[in-house]
């Protein structure tokens, strides 16, 4: 199983989600950035480092959510999701698009499988608060 990790990237109440581009499995695909943990690297490490090669942010992990399995056709993951903040702009290196996107907006996105319990997960954190 591979160990994923993603990040919502929180900023005026609105999320960061970015858009997967041509060269990558899942073209076109909206996902949460993140990537792939290295041997011996910590979660918090990986999310953090993962950020600033894909988008150029520095990344503030404020909260932790529930790790995600998931198996696509061409392999299984582990998800896990981090919350925090960036007042960095997004550069964009892997992706095609990015957007900050109201919560309200999030189900109407054309999501990657694995991240659609990651922001209904989030959501219901959210509304809990209110």
């Amino acid at each position: 199983m591979l160990i994923v990790c993603c990040a919502l990237i929180v900023k005026q109440g609105c999320v960061l989600a970015v858009q997967r581009s041509q060269q990558m499995t899942h073209a076109g695909l909206w996902e949460f950035p993140g990537g792939k943990a290295e041997p011996d690297e910590s979660l918090k490490d990986c999310i953090v480092r993962e950020i600033q090669e894909e988008l150029g942010m520095n990344f503030s992990v404020e909260q932790t959510l529930e790790p995600v399995a998931f198996q696509y056709p061409e392999r299984s993951i582990l998800l896990h999701p981090f919350v925090g903040t960036s007042d960095d702009t997004p550069a964009l290196s892997e992706h095609q698009a990015f957007q900050w996107l109201a919560p309200g907006d999030l189900p109407s996105m054309d999501w990657l499988a694995a991240d659609i319990p990651v922001w209904q997960q989030w959501l219901r954190i959210e509304n809990s608060l209110k």
